[in-house]
């Protein structure tokens, strides 16, 4: 949660600095969009019930969004369990 919070104060004394360019699409993402969006995401968790010291996995590809929801539980104090999207169910027959 600390290193969130130096996150949230950088991106206020600085708002207008890209944060987040995706490579697939070229979407650039500045400070107060990051801190926004981080922060509705994080408000709608809680919501749902996270809170400090669970733990959330988040099983998707490398993307602006992945990054975004990787924050937002980062922001309840919340810990990310990354899953591989490679893995696959594979037949045991």
């Amino acid at each position: 949660m600390a290193m969130t919070r130096h996150w949230v104060e950088r991106w206020r004394d600085r708002p207008d600095a890209p944060v987040l360019i995706s490579g697939s699409d070229g979407t650039v993402l500045n400070g107060v969009q990051v801190d926004e969006i981080t922060s509705l995401a994080a408000s709608q968790l809680a919501r749902l019930g996270v809170s400090a010291g669970d733990r959330v996995l988040l099983s998707c590809p490398s993307s602006i969004e992945t990054v975004l929801a990787y924050v937002a539980v980062l922001r309840l104090g919340a810990v990310v369990v990354p899953a591989n999207t490679a893995y696959t169910l594979q037949n045991t027959r």
